[in-house]
């Protein structure tokens, strides 16, 4: 699956990716995501409502990227984490197998 995003699936852009779900969520929601370990809940609660309303895959990639990406910046601003490619910390046989991004 080809995904449509505003930036590069790049370590570069993971937080850039992360601001798009603090902006959507304000927008849909009017929730405000403040990069709080405790706002992964509000994340994992809007993930179960896509399942409920049966929303396939191609309808909610970009935004699961994003609020990935947003669960990402949540460990890399609290527990000294980083983003980084897969491919550079793993075995390629391995990391063939994972996106090009990850914490």
């Amino acid at each position: 699956m080809k995904l449509k995003l505003q930036f590069p699936p790049e370590p570069a852009f993971a937080a850039k990716h992360a601001e798009v779900a603090v902006t959507a969520v304000k927008e849909v929601k009017g929730q405000l995501l403040d990069y709080s370990p405790e706002s992964l809940n509000l994340i994992d609660l809007i993930i179960q409502k896509f399942r409920i309303d049966g929303l396939s895959e191609d309808q909610i990639s970009e935004t699961v990227f994003s609020f990935g990406c947003y669960a990402g910046e949540v460990f890399v601003r609290h527990k000294s984490a980083k983003w980084v490619n897969p491919k550079d910390v793993m075995p390629a046989d391995i990391a063939k197998n994972f996106p090009p991004i990850g914490v």
